[in-house]
């Protein structure tokens, strides 16, 4: 059971500054858009959200709905990391096909296709006009 001491405020007595009523209006969006990208998020790990909304660093946690998306492509999580690593590095310099970007690559030729084709399908790369992908912002 709870005793209050004081009567409480009437809500017509309540008065709250248009600025600090702007500031928590602000950080209340904020809070949402990131809860919303946790929810609609297809491509970053569940676990590295949560711990980055909190302030903390992670790796991947290697169980959540996108983790296991990714453990289907049977890559190591160093196998599909150095991958990606090498195919960003490699569209920053300029676009290109897919079959070039195998043939860049030192490493078997179906883990680059996989990995490319993840990205595509997560809308991480894009073809253009001329079937040259390149990096989505």
């Amino acid at each position: 059971m709870a005793i209050f001491t004081e009567e409480r405020l009437e809500r017509k007595a309540l008065w709250i500054s248009p600025d600090n009523y702007l500031h928590v209006k602000e950080k209340y969006e904020i809070r949402l858009d990131k809860m919303i990208f946790y929810a609609e998020s297809e491509n970053r790990c569940r676990s590295v959200i949560i711990l980055d909304y909190f302030g903390e660093e992670s790796d991947r946690c290697g169980i959540c709905d996108v983790c296991r998306e990714r453990n289907e492509l049977d890559l190591s999580k160093y196998e599909f990391d150095l991958i990606l690593d090498c195919l960003k590095s490699l569209l920053a310099e300029e676009n290109r096909d897919a079959e070039e970007l195998v043939k860049l690559l030192d490493c078997p030729e179906e883990k680059v296709i996989k990995v490319i084709r993840w990205l595509l399908d997560h809308k991480k790369i894009q073809p253009d006009s001329d079937h040259k992908l390149h990096w989505c912002t």
